[in-house]
């Protein structure tokens, strides 16, 4: 009620809601109303040219994209107690647009220069509301590359998928993970990697072209637009679950004949194929009475009623030794037992687990 038009932008948990007012004397600004409270704005035309919130952190925390009177570029902004606090720019970049926070309040977005010479209608400038929240600022952009930036820190420059193109950040979850568009393809970014073409993780004969992702949940969870079979749909893709990754070999280990009172020592690996690491529990099971099997890693970080703890890194190999002394002249049957997902069972996910057969003869 405080201008002509409003229009909602974000909401958090706590439903605190944030947008932008035009009012009465065509200046859009940003506001944001907290649950139960009046509403407030975050910009004054006094100070800003422009001002939209287009997001709201779980921590009550705005994000703000505005253009100050004596500044010919929209900057991406924090608003903290009170205060605008610049989220910055990309090195060798003018200007900085974001488009989500996330619960730590990093922000993602895009960040770049732009050639005044040849401007042309801005967001602020537009027919209310028609305006799209992923218009830049005026002129045609030198570059235009996506970033993400954690409180205190300068934009991280995400690059693009190719020297040519142009990119941009539309999402962020609670691990920092960015999704959005690089030219015409999709990306994902995670763990500070390169970007990556959402379109290598689709098989290449699936009718699939993933052109833009626009939201990622803290489960890895991928949604966005595409063309499936040249007709343009919705996709989300979800990701497998990074213990799929872990390969244990060899499945069976036979130990053949061994005497009483001494040892056969055999060995099992395993191996890491995917991007992050993988943690777990293995052990040894055999017989109720005597078991006669036992496992052994390089370093054991610590036991428990679920084996050894390790962890394997991206790409790692760790081989584990597996011992058997049999306690008697007879044969024995037994597994290693690799469990992994454990953290991740409270969330509703089945830990993986794996069995390699043991086999042996006292003798």
């Amino acid at each position: 009620d405080k201008g002509l038009q409003s229009e909602g932008r974000g909401i958090n948990d706590a439903g605190d809601v944030v947008g932008r007012t035009i009012l009465f004397f065509s200046s859009i600004q940003a506001f944001l109303v907290r649950d139960g409270e009046e509403p407030q704005f975050l910009t004054s035309p006094k100070d800003y040219q422009y001002g939209e919130a287009v997001d709201i952190s779980n921590s009550g925390v705005p994000l703000v994209n505005a253009e100050a009177i004596d500044s010919q570029f929209i900057r991406a902004y924090r608003f903290v107690n009170g205060e605008m606090r610049a989220v910055g720019v990309v090195p060798n970049a003018a200007y900085s647009r974001g488009y989500a926070i996330n619960s730590g309040n990093v922000v993602t977005g895009e960040s770049g220069s732009v050639n005044l010479s040849n401007p042309r209608l801005t967001g602020r400038r537009s027919f209310f509301p028609a305006v799209s929240p992923r218009i830049g600022p005026r002129g045609f952009p030198s570059f235009q590359h996506a970033f993400v930036a954690a409180p205190g820190q300068t934009p991280r420059d995400l690059g693009t998928l190719s020297d040519e193109e142009s990119s941009v950040g539309y999402d962020v979850n609670s691990a920092g993970d960015v999704v959005g568009v690089s030219g015409n393809d999709a990306f994902v970014a995670k763990d500070r990697a390169a970007m990556r073409d959402l379109n290598s993780l689709v098989p290449p004969k699936s009718g699939w072209s993933l052109r833009e992702a626009t939201g990622i949940n803290d489960s890895g969870q991928i949604v966005g637009t595409g063309r499936f079979n040249g007709q343009i749909r919705v996709f989300r893709l979800t990701p497998r679950q990074q213990e799929d990754n872990l390969r244990v070999g060899p499945r069976n280990v036979e130990f053949g004949s061994i005497g009483v009172g001494r040892y056969g020592q055999e060995r099992i690996t395993l191996r890491n194929t995917g991007e992050t690491p993988i943690s777990g529990f293995i052990s040894a099971s055999g017989p109720a009475s005597g078991n006669p099997f036992s496992v052994s890693l390089p370093s054991q970080t610590r036991g428990g009623p679920a084996g050894e703890f390790f962890v394997v890194g991206p790409g790692d190999v760790a081989n584990v030794k597996v011992y058997f002394v049999p306690r008697g002249r007879r044969s024995y049957r037994g597994s290693v037992v690799v469990v992994t997902g454990l953290e991740r069972s409270p969330r509703g996910n089945t830990p993986r687990t794996v069995r390699v057969r043991l086999t042996g003869r006292g003798c």
